[in-house]
C-alpha cells in the first residue's frame, strides 16, 4: 500500500549507515549535542536527559533503540528535539542530511512488514537508499512514557 501526504516536510538523518526520517511538523528545533546527564531506571534507548533552557528533556539513543551497541558521543552528533503526544523528546542522532518536501516522498506503510517497530510508520525511497519514517507519535509506548515519568521522579 503506498501513500503521499503533502502537508508537510521530512527531515532526513543518519544513525550509522542507515538513513530515518521524521514529520518537520514535530520537530522544535535541531542542536549539536550536548552533555547528557545519566537517568538512572530510564527505560530502554534512554541514554539520559539535557537541560533545554530550563526544560529537562530525555535523550534517546536511536543506536540502542534499535538494538545496536551504544557507541561514545562525537563532536559532530545531533539531538533532533521533537514534540510526542506526552512529552517532548531529544533524538541523538549522527547527523541530518537534509529536508526533503512530504510530496516527493512516496512512501509504502510498514505495518505488515515491521510489526515489531510500531515506531516506524513506512519506508521511502529516495537518491542514498531506503528511508525508515519514524511516526513520532508513537515513538513512546505507554510503558515508555509510565517508566520515564518514574526515572525523572514525576507523579506516577
Amino acid at each position: 500500500m503506498k501513500t503521499s501526504t503533502s502537508s508537510d516536510s521530512l527531515i532526513i538523518f543518519l544513525v550509522g549507515e542507515q538513513q530515518f526520517a521524521v514529520s518537520v511538523a514535530a520537530v522544535e528545533r535541531v542542536v549539536r549535542v550536548v552533555e547528557i546527564a545519566p537517568l538512572p531506571e530510564a527505560p530502554q534507548g534512554v541514554r539520559g536527559v539535557i537541560n533545554l533552557q530550563g526544560r529537562i528533556v530525555p535523550v534517546f539513543d536511536l543506536w540502542s533503540r534499535f538494538g545496536q551497541p551504544g557507541r561514545e558521543l562525537r563532536a559532530s552528533d545531533h539531538l533532533i528535539v521533537a514534540h510526542t503526544p506526552w512529552r517532548t523528546i531529544a533524538l541523538l542522532v549522527d547527523t541530518v542530511v537534509s529536508v526533503v518536501p512530504h510530496l516527493k516522498a512516496d512512501i509504502t506503510t510498514t505495518a505488515d512488514m515491521l510489526p515489531d517497530l510500531a515506531s516506524v510508520s513506512g519506508v521511502m525511497k529516495l537518491d542514498g537508499g531506503l528511508v525508515l519514517v519514524q511516526d513520532i507519535e508513537r515513538f513512546l509506548s505507554i510503558e515508555d512514557h509510565a517508566a520515564l515519568k518514574i526515572a525523572l521522579k514525576l507523579e506516577p
